[in-house]
């Protein structure tokens, strides 16, 4: 293919990207914003405890299986990311869960056992 073939063909992928990229950020920055809501409205109501939460498939990023290893942390603390909350990176499928209470040994067998849940299908990659 030369000539005007290659360039047609060149431009509609550069459009193609461009699109994609497009999309990505918006995606991103919507739920930033969602998140960043959910995190203040949680605050608000005076939950103390915040926690991971991956989608627990071969899909999720080494970052977000760290975060998810943590369990409950202090709502005020970063997890291991740097990250407040969801989203840690573009196409982020995670959310944060929120409590009042302190997490007692079941909610925190849970957390365990959904980061190992997930690290175990990350390996399947």
């Amino acid at each position: 293919m030369t000539g005007t073939g290659l360039t047609d063909k060149t431009e509609r992928m550069r459009e193609k990207l461009l699109r994609d990229r497009r999309k990505t950020v918006a995606q991103t920055e919507q739920r930033f914003a969602t998140e960043q809501g959910a995190a203040d409205l949680a605050k608000a109501r005076g939950e103390q405890w915040k926690r991971w939460l991956t989608e627990g498939d071969s899909l999720v990023s080494d970052m977000d299986v760290s975060n998810e290893a943590e369990g409950w942390i202090n709502i005020n603390d970063n997890f291991s990311s740097g990250d407040p909350q969801t989203p840690s990176h573009p196409n982020c499928r995670c959310s944060v869960a929120y409590r009042t209470s302190e997490p007692n040994s079941a909610a925190q067998e849970r957390a365990k056992s959904d980061a190992r849940n997930t690290a175990a299908a990350q390996e399947t990659k």
